[in-house]
């Protein structure tokens, strides 16, 4: 809780540094101007489930697709014992508020452009991959051998995605953000 405290205290000063510094000087006028940031947020919250919808389901950049094997850790509530919900809760809320987050801030361009994947959601990766380790623990420690062979087929559908992914030209996405 002390932590948390000081988390907010510290994005509040920061905040308010940002705000003294743009008003006294006029520099970062336009990406610290946390007023039309939030109104321009605002603005957006009502468009924002295409974005939402692209992040979790659409073919192509939707996270799951991006990186098969985080789908594990929607299972990670249901495995752990009731006593570590917290472990289970923590990578799906992570996701939640970076899905909320990027799709209203980011509106039309909630897919990142014609790069590989939902670029916005890179960071939800490492904190996801600890919410599947609960079902890579009851995969590997099971008796039978299906839950290993449908891990394995997750396993080898991720590594062909990340092959193709490198071969997506780059530079169709610098065409894509030069004419938007």
């Amino acid at each position: 809780a002390l932590g948390a405290i000081a988390v907010v205290i510290l994005a509040g000063l920061v905040v308010i540094l940002l705000v003294t510094l743009q008003n006294q000087t006029g520099m970062l006028a336009a990406r610290y101007d946390f007023g039309l940031v939030w109104r321009r947020f605002l603005n957006r919250v009502p468009d924002a489930w295409m974005g939402v919808a692209g992040y979790l389901v659409s073919p192509g950049k939707a996270i799951w697709w991006f990186s098969p094997i985080l789908i594990l850790s929607l299972a990670a509530p249901l495995l752990l014992p009731q006593e570590r919900w917290r472990e289970s809760w923590i990578p799906l809320a992570t996701l939640a508020v970076f899905v909320a987050v990027y799709s209203t801030t980011k509106g039309e361009i909630w897919h990142g452009g014609a790069g590989w994947g939902a670029r916005f959601m890179v960071p939800t990766v490492p904190i996801l991959m600890v919410g599947t380790l609960p079902a890579l623990e009851r995969i590997i420690e099971s008796e039978h051998r299906w839950p290993r062979l449908a891990l394995l087929t997750v396993v080898l559908a991720g590594l062909v995605v990340q092959l193709v992914g490198n071969y997506v030209n780059i530079y169709s996405y610098y065409a894509h953000a030069e004419a938007s």
